[in-house]
């Protein structure tokens, strides 16, 4: 009970060189849903999920939050981790590298 009481009570900060990274499963039309978890340092920003979209629009998807979360925290690179070993998410990995091609502080990598 100690261990839950300190956590529930511990203070978790990220500092100003944390990356935000950014965890991407793909589901695309399956009865599973996409989930995109994002994290600064040790703080779990936020996390979302939805179903029945195409590789396309999860790549915009994920690509418009990202953005948003670099304006919003100032973050000095973003890592984005999608989950390939299935399949589905290889098509959004793909368009979010030619999203992404022009930042040089965002990359893209197969998990």
């Amino acid at each position: 009970m100690a261990w839950v009481e300190g956590a529930r009570n511990r203070e978790l900060a990220w500092v100003a060189t944390d990356s935000l990274e950014v965890g991407l499963d793909v589901a695309r039309f399956g009865t599973d849903s996409t989930a995109i978890h994002v994290r600064r340092g040790p703080c779990s920003l936020l996390h979302r999920s939805w179903s029945h979209e195409d590789s396309a629009s999860t790549a915009g998807r994920t690509y418009r939050l990202v953005r948003e979360l670099m304006a919003e925290y100032q973050v000095p690179t973003v890592i984005i981790r999608v989950d390939t070993t299935g399949g589905t998410g290889a098509g959004p990995a793909d368009i979010l590298r030619e999203l992404v091609s022009g930042l040089d502080n965002v990359q893209v990598e197969d998990i």
